[in-house]
């Protein structure tokens, strides 16, 4: 199979996805299927390419051009790894089953449509991501700033002092939760503070494989994605304890092998206050963003699979026994067809339920592929020249 054939059927099965996913918010697996086998086909042409071209025979233009044995083990080392990739984020409700399904069909085809793209074989499965996940979290973060530039003047009409005395109000709240909880709130800290050291003095590794700036917004992502999942484990006092225990041994290593150990801490502690601005900038930007935007009203007649309950309907459902007993596990897929028949028959005469609607993100899936077709590296190395640019321009404003 040629590559313009590869990227014809990347292209098709990325495009019927989406649309499918958007009027129906599902991924049929028959397009999965239609993917992984057309990856399949490639690798079969591709070997029997190599078989006959080693051999130095032709036939039907197979064999004329052939890739090295050493390119097979790379191609399923990367299928390998976009598996465990899409099963994580579907594993941490970041993603539903189809969309993580859809990703590791492309993924798996994006080296059959160019072998030489950026990051193959060991870090394409991240490039793709990043080059999915940026995008979008751009286009929510401006929704989200949209959102509360358009509140604004309501707030500031109603006087600036009521707008800071909320602003207080809220801060003295969110004060008070952090002091109840001060030791979870510590252990926080240092769990952070010894996984971004870990990160630190990995660095130089990590730079020698490519994986240097690529490798933090990486590690920021996944711990945004997994965040629900990560914090109550990061909370733990005890856990705490044992990462108090690593950060000085591996600090005290750090120092005795010479490193600067003032300016390891500095950056350190740059990474955790990072992250933690990131989180929060993500979280108000993004995910209040994507909540307000998914949150709908439906009447019990219309629940269906895949339809996600609401955090008030779940809580609701939850502590009320009957409907308890035929509520699964919550996942992002949403609820299974036995769910949903339970939940009518059950709560037909109540009144409209809140659900979120799932946000349709095959789409994104398949810009991802595009851009990490149309040039080499991922979204955050394209527009750091310009931020940096941006920055210089905007100093230079403020010296003049």
């Amino acid at each position: 199979m040629s590559e313009i054939s590869s990227l014809a059927l990347l292209l098709f099965v990325g495009a019927a996805a989406a649309f499918t996913d958007w009027r129906e918010r599902r991924v049929p697996n028959r397009l999965v299927l239609l993917g992984l086998g057309a990856a399949l086909a490639a690798a079969s042409l591709q070997l029997a390419g190599s078989v006959l071209g080693h051999l130095g025979r032709r036939w039907l233009g197979v064999g004329e051009f052939y890739m090295p044995w050493r390119w097979y083990p790379d191609v399923a080392a990367h299928a390998g790894l976009s598996l465990a990739a899409g099963w994580t984020l579907w594993r941490l409700d970041v993603w539903p089953a189809g969309d993580a399904k859809l990703y590791l069909a492309l993924s798996t085809l994006l080296p059959f449509v160019d072998p030489n793209l950026a990051g193959f074989p060991h870090l394409l499965f991240m490039v793709f991501l990043i080059n999915v996940f940026v995008p979008a979290g751009l286009l929510f973060a401006a929704e989200g700033f949209a959102r509360l530039a358009a509140a604004a003047p309501a707030a500031l009409a109603a006087g600036p002092w009521v707008a800071l005395k909320a602003a207080g109000d809220r801060a003295r709240v969110r004060a008070r939760e952090v002091f109840d909880r001060r030791w979870q709130a510590a252990a926080l800290v240092v769990n952070l503070a010894s996984l971004f050291l870990a990160l630190r003095l990995a660095e130089r590794r990590l730079n020698a494989q490519g994986l240097g700036p690529l490798g933090r917004v990486a590690v920021f992502l996944l711990m945004y994605a997994a965040w629900d999942r990560l914090s109550p484990i990061l909370r733990r006092p005890r856990v705490g304890l044992a990462a108090l225990a690593f950060f000085s041994a591996a600090a005290c290593a750090a120092a005795a092998s010479g490193a600067d150990l003032l300016d390891l801490l500095a950056r350190t502690a740059r990474s955790v206050l990072g992250f933690g601005f990131f989180l929060s900038l993500a979280r108000t930007a993004c995910h209040g963003s994507l909540l307000r935007a998914g949150r709908v009203r439906a009447a019990p007649a219309e629940l269906r699979r895949g339809v996600i309950l609401g955090d008030e309907t779940w809580a609701s459902l939850s502590a009320d026994p009957e409907a308890a007993a035929v509520l699964g596990p919550r996942r992002c897929d949403g609820l299974t067809e036995a769910e949903a028949a339970a939940l009518r028959g059950r709560l037909a005469a109540r009144g409209e339920l809140t659900v979120r609607r799932a946000v349709p993100f095959a789409v994104w899936i398949l810009l991802g592929a595009a851009l990490t077709l149309w040039r080499p590296g991922t979204v955050v190395s394209w527009l750091l020249p310009f931020a940096e640019k941006g920055w210089r321009l905007l100093s230079a404003g403020r010296g003049a």
